[in-house]
């Protein structure tokens, strides 16, 4: 079902191969040098792992980039004042999960509902929740500066992430008609209702082409374009990494519980609401990948995944997955 434009988007593809080399190159020799430095968790699959950015230590002049800057991505991480928490939430890492945490700790009673929910909004707000935008510039950036406020992320496996994705928006087709069609727009004019029928290989290809326009959907953006990580990134006090098998949303919790704990004005509530995955058991979960039998990185499609999420990889230290990892073979 490819159009002529997509053909001849798609003869610009192989330019990107270079682009990914480098970035392949860039993630090994990092990885390892990470590694030998800080002696990584890799390969410890009872642990929480986290990242850090791999550009040098911050030296930007974050005022200046807050009032030039034409991005808003920094401005959307969440904020809890109560416990002077920045949190920043990327698309398919059990986002809702953590929204019901926020909104537990900012006092919400009904917080075990669905934080999307268009009747939680107040004032434009997902789940009645602030974010860094409704601040202002100045302030957030003044906020992303203070070391007496808490960053954390939550980053996953790209690729694992980007197969997520698929099977749940695209091939499950789990969202509201008016969702569809957005998804439908963005990957050039394949039919809404027919999105369930769009191969694997063929929705990584329209992404790669989409990649170049950078306009990539939030549920399968470059993560370390998401909140501004890639420059706000060594603000942050911990950026776990949602290893594949590595780490529970148990753990996760309480690594996040933890490092909050350093600004709070209220570190003992933060104990009290440690139950919350268990509570609203499943909201994290549920984003995990079924792979089944199926063969969906063939080595073509792996290649061109790479061509558009090497930079991830690159950014975070990640070490890249052998292809037969993610077909789950």
């Amino acid at each position: 079902m490819a159009t002529p434009t997509l053909r001849a988007l798609r003869r610009w593809l192989p330019l990107r191969l270079l682009v990914a080399c480098f970035f392949l190159v860039f993630a090994a020799v990092h990885s390892k040098a990470y590694g030998e430095t800080y002696g990584n968790a890799y390969g410890e699959e009872d642990k929480c792992e986290t990242v850090h950015g791999s550009m040098p230590p911050f030296t930007g002049k974050p005022e200046l980039f807050a009032s030039v800057s034409e991005s808003r991505a920094w401005l959307e991480p969440f904020v809890v004042e109560k416990h002077k928490l920045v949190f920043c939430k990327i698309a398919k890492n059990g986002s809702s999960g953590w929204l019901r945490l926020l909104r537990r700790l900012d006092g919400f009673e009904d917080w075990e509902l669905n934080p999307y929910l268009m009747e939680l909004r107040e004032q434009g707000r997902v789940g009645g929740l602030k974010q860094l935008k409704h601040y202002g510039r100045k302030e957030a950036a003044m906020i992303m500066t203070d070391p007496t406020w808490t960053k954390v992320a939550l980053v996953r496996e790209p690729l694992e992430r980007l197969l997520s994705a698929y099977l749940d928006k695209i091939s499950g087709m789990q969202d509201a008609p008016e969702q569809l069609k957005l998804y439908s727009s963005e990957l050039f004019g394949w039919p809404p209702g027919a999105l369930k029928d769009m191969p694997f290989s063929e929705f990584v290809d329209r992404i790669a082409i989409a990649d170049l326009e950078n306009n990539l959907d939030d549920h399968w953006a470059k993560q370390h374009q998401e909140c501004g990580l890639g420059y706000w990134g060594p603000l942050y006090d911990k950026i776990i990494y949602m290893k594949s098998g590595g780490c529970s949303k148990e753990e996760m919790m309480k690594m996040l519980v933890d490092t909050a704990k350093k600004n709070s004005l209220d570190p003992l509530e933060l104990d009290r609401v440690s139950d919350t995955f268990q509570v609203s058991r499943g909201h994290i979960s549920g984003h995990a990948t079924h792979k089944g039998n199926t063969e969906w990185y063939t080595e073509e499609v792996y290649h061109q995944a790479l061509q558009v999420y090497g930079a991830d990889y690159a950014y975070f230290n990640l070490t890249i997955p052998e292809r037969h990892e993610l077909n789950g073979h």
